[in-house]
């Protein structure tokens, strides 16, 4: 009766689930399919590679790196663990190691609570397994929510590039079991029908063609046209690099140019909150789901935050896949954490959130500039022509457990020879 969150034990029921049907009911020991939402999802990936009965796989809202999950580049996800661990009943009953990891991160020890948690990661994510997953040979579909507030559709990527098996990524709109909540309620939704004719095809052999389909299915936020394309770095395969200009104080917004512009430093108050804020938690929610717009890009406080704005584009333009930062920050304290979040501006100057990522320096040494890299969250676009991209880095967001330190300062820059830089692939 004890929560091991997807620990050995777990891992291990759904074995015992399949032996009890091929031993009580006439199931086909040839046609062993798992199924799940959620904790389920990541659960059926888990047993796929224990268990080689398994010959296919659907996870949607699934995590393969729960690391990755609840702590994205070192940061604290405080609401998504809040509300996974934070009932009392549930608090009671998870078992000592999952216990003692919720009871530190609750109670705000976040250093220790992440200490406490790297060596329950790697068997509780499909990620590490990998091999294992490949050797065995199931199809596997995985279908995630853009604004997925568990479990963010990056920590899939890679994990989806490395299978070797048969395999289908979908990315829709919502949050947290948006795209897969309406079959839950037995009404008619997309990820269910192609779920269905997975199985159907690859345990049953039936000729439907959705193998013969785009590997890789990405549904457009602002159009909700289902981009196809045969794997990932066809999806993302041309970008367009941005080099950072000077964003300095009270002045106005730093470019995104063309050319390189090297040499400047742009220094914000650490710990003060802007304006710049990622969406508010709303699970189940999918097509209906919508990114709040209206944040004033000129009104944002440039001592709580550096920002970037480039020109409008004459011709819209389909932004597909994860852009990426690179810029070199020099922190006055031993840990900071940054916030990095893309617009898209209209011509009033009005902007709605497009994708965003937290990123923590843990035990940098004060005063040394470092080169970070913050690869933001997945996103297939349409960039309306007369609209902008800006590009905003703070310190404060609701959603992390920030690992500031009270009257730090951190200072972005753009050396001669590893200029700053945002990279934002289009399809």
């Amino acid at each position: 009766g004890e929560i091991d969150f997807a620990g050995d034990d777990t891992q291990t029921d759904v074995s015992r689930v399949i032996s009890w049907a091929l031993a009580h009911t006439p199931a086909d020991p040839k046609a062993v399919g798992a199924v799940g939402v959620s904790y389920g999802a990541g659960i059926s990936l888990l047993a796929a590679e224990k268990d080689p009965r398994i010959k296919a796989v659907v996870a949607m809202s699934a995590w393969s790196d729960l690391g990755q999950s609840l702590y994205p580049d070192s940061t604290p996800s405080q609401q998504a663990v809040f509300s996974l661990f934070a009932s009392g009943t549930t608090r009671r009953r998870l078992d000592g190691d999952i216990g003692r990891f919720a009871t530190e991160f609750l109670d705000k020890q976040t250093i220790a609570a992440a200490l406490s948690m790297a060596p329950l990661v790697p068997s509780r994510s499909a990620a590490t397994g990998v091999a294992a997953l490949n050797t065995n040979h199931p199809a596997v579909m995985i279908a995630n929510d853009y604004q997925d507030s568990y479990f963010p559709p990056s920590q899939l990527v890679s994990f989806f590039d490395e299978l070797t098996v048969p395999k289908r990524l979908r990315l829709s709109i919502g949050d947290h079991g948006g795209a897969e909540a309406p079959g839950l309620a037995g009404r008619s939704a997309q990820v269910w029908t192609d779920a269905a004719a997975w199985l159907d095809h690859y345990l049953r052999g039936a000729a439907n063609g959705i193998q013969a389909q785009g590997a890789v299915q990405l549904e457009d936020v602002k159009t909700g046209r289902m981009h196809s394309y045969p794997d990932w770095g066809s999806a993302t395969g041309r970008a367009s690099t941005y080099y950072l200009g000077a964003a300095n104080g009270d002045a106005a917004a730093g470019g995104l140019a063309s050319t390189a512009a090297t040499g400047w430093s742009t220094r914000i108050e650490v710990g003060e909150k802007s304006t710049a804020e990622s969406p508010p938690i709303q699970l189940g929610r999918g097509s209906q789901y919508r990114l709040a717009g209206g944040v004033r890009i000129a009104g944002i406080s440039r001592t709580a935050a550096a920002v970037w704005e480039g020109q409008s584009d004459s011709a819209q333009r389909l932004v597909v896949g994860s852009p990426t930062v690179h810029l070199t920050v020099t922190p006055s304290a031993a840990s900071t954490t940054l916030i990095a979040y893309l617009y898209d501006v209209d011509a009033s100057g009005s902007g709605t959130l497009m994708t965003y990522k937290p990123y923590s320096l843990v035990r940098a040494t004060a005063g040394t500039p470092k080169g970070v890299d913050i690869a933001l969250e997945p996103i297939a676009w349409t960039l309306p022509a007369g609209h902008r991209l800006s590009l905003v880095i703070d310190t404060v967001d609701w959603r992390y457990e920030s690992l500031n330190v009270p009257g730090s300062t951190a200072a972005f820059t753009s050396p001669r020879g590893d200029p700053a830089t945002l990279s934002v692939p289009i399809g």
